[in-house]
């Protein structure tokens, strides 16, 4: 049977997070000035005595304000780093003193990583061996600056353990290494689907162009009906929103995306994005918006979220949102600073680094992005996919429009029909999987009434 684990997270507004963070930094400061004022450096290396050990600092500080409030399980690896790097400060002499300085470094590290995965007994055996440890170095050799440098790298560990609390246990999935903030990393792909992000490198690489035309006589009639219920403004718009949701359920697959080559899943959540104008004129301004839904949402579940976040944008007096204001602090940022910074970001995104808040304010993050052309009087076009970012879906819909269609009496039948166009990442799934899915969602637009009732089931993705 397999034994029940727990997920520990940090939060930022905890004393001891910023008494362990006040900690380093002061470890960082007691080491370079070691480094200037000692006339010998213990050890082989510069490298091994204080550039590593600095690093490692850095890294861990950052791991911990950067992932520490959504994922405790990042902070593992700088640890690593940072208790075998003390063992290294000093000499060669007193062997006894070493080996014993090892052995509760080795057990140290490995009661860290078993806390990081969720093992709660060695989450309270850490304490005494950081604390033994941090005993065993003062009576060893070396310069005193490099012992207290030592000292102040290892005691965080200590006190960060202590801030930690554990996510509650309601049989949801917690996170594992490998995950990112937005999703989960899906680890049983077969091995054509893990190969193909490194050969398809780009999401423009990867894109596959379909549409659709849908007969919407009846789903006109269920827009009308919900209007004259009170919904006011709601229209096809939230009706798409709405299958695409109830057809995650169904198909869950559809909700992955690729990031640092590699696939990932947002299981139920999902993230819509779009553009949005204050009034539909050449001048008027116009920002983007992200709506997170639910697959188990019904037509007027849509409705009310994605309004709200209209209303709220709507209503500025500038219509600026979250993504606006971050816009404007990197605007002003200088052009050749700024090329570096959209690298940074980029790199950060690739290694799923980039914090929570920055993900919930970008465009280019999300399940799916949507425009209406229906609302410019024109057909809907095949938008490309962006290449920054893990949208891995762009749906347009066009205008509403009248054809006569014959029916095999001969009689001649006036119908009304919307053009849909999606640019879909390849990557995410096959083929098969698409079209099937595809047409699960254009049934649900046909026949829209399904989407008034909570769905019957929602099957998780894959692994």
């Amino acid at each position: 049977m397999k034994k029940e684990r727990a997920a520990y997270s940090v939060s930022r507004k905890s004393p001891l997070l910023w008494l362990a963070l006040l900690l380093m930094l002061c470890s960082v400061a007691i080491r370079i000035l070691a480094f200037r004022v000692c006339t010998e450096i213990p050890g082989q290396s510069v490298l091994l005595v204080v550039v590593l050990p600095v690093l490692a600092c850095i890294w861990y500080i950052g791991s911990l304000l950067i992932s520490g409030p959504a994922r405790f399980y990042r902070t593992a690896v700088p640890a690593l780093l940072v208790l075998f790097f003390c063992a290294l400060v000093f000499g060669e002499n007193q062997r006894i003193w070493m080996l014993a300085v090892w052995a509760c470094t080795v057990a140290a590290a490995v009661s860290y990583l078993g806390t990081a995965s969720g093992q709660q007994i060695l989450r309270w055996l850490m304490i005494p061996l950081i604390a033994v440890e941090i005993l065993l170095l003062w009576p060893a050799s070396g310069d005193l600056l490099y012992k207290a440098s030592a000292a102040a790298m290892i005691l965080p560990l200590a006190i960060v353990s202590l801030a930690i609390r554990t996510q509650p246990r309601d049989g949801s999935y917690h996170a594992r290494w490998g995950d990112r903030p937005d999703g989960r990393l899906v680890r049983t792909l077969p091995p054509i689907s893990k190969v193909a992000p490194y050969i398809m490198v780009n999401r423009n690489d990867a894109c596959n162009l379909m549409a659709h035309t849908v007969e919407i006589s009846e789903l006109d009639q269920y827009v009308h009906r919900k209007r004259k219920e009170g919904l006011k403004d709601f229209g096809i718009m939230h009706v798409i929103l709405a299958a695409y949701a109830r057809t995650v359920c169904e198909y869950p697959a559809i909700n992955r995306f690729l990031s640092g080559q590699k696939v990932y899943s947002r299981d139920r959540r999902l993230e819509v994005i779009m553009a949005i104008k204050k009034e539909m004129t050449v001048e008027a301004p116009d920002t983007m918006i992200s709506v997170e839904l639910d697959a188990g949402d019904t037509a007027e579940d849509v409705y009310r979220k994605f309004n709200k976040e209209v209303e709220a944008v709507k209503n500025t007096s500038e219509l600026d949102s979250g993504f606006d204001n971050l816009a404007a602090v990197i605007n002003y940022i200088p052009g050749l600073f700024l090329k570096f910074t959209v690298w940074l970001l980029k790199t950060l995104d690739y290694f799923g680094m980039l914090p929570s808040w920055l993900l919930r304010l970008s465009p280019f993050h999300g399940s799916i992005i949507i425009t209406s052309m229906g609302s410019l009087g024109i057909p809907p076009i095949f938008h490309h996919l962006y290449n920054f970012g893990n949208l891995p879906i762009f749906v347009a819909f066009g205008r509403k429009y009248r054809k006569n269609d014959i029916k095999v009496d001969g009689t001649i039948l006036p119908n009304k029909y919307m053009d849909l166009c999606f640019n879909c990442d390849e990557r995410i799934c096959d083929g098969f999987y698409y079209a099937t899915a595809l047409k699960y969602m254009l049934n649900l637009l046909a026949r829209p009434d399904q989407l008034d009732q909570p769905p019957k089931r929602i099957i998780p993705d894959i692994p």
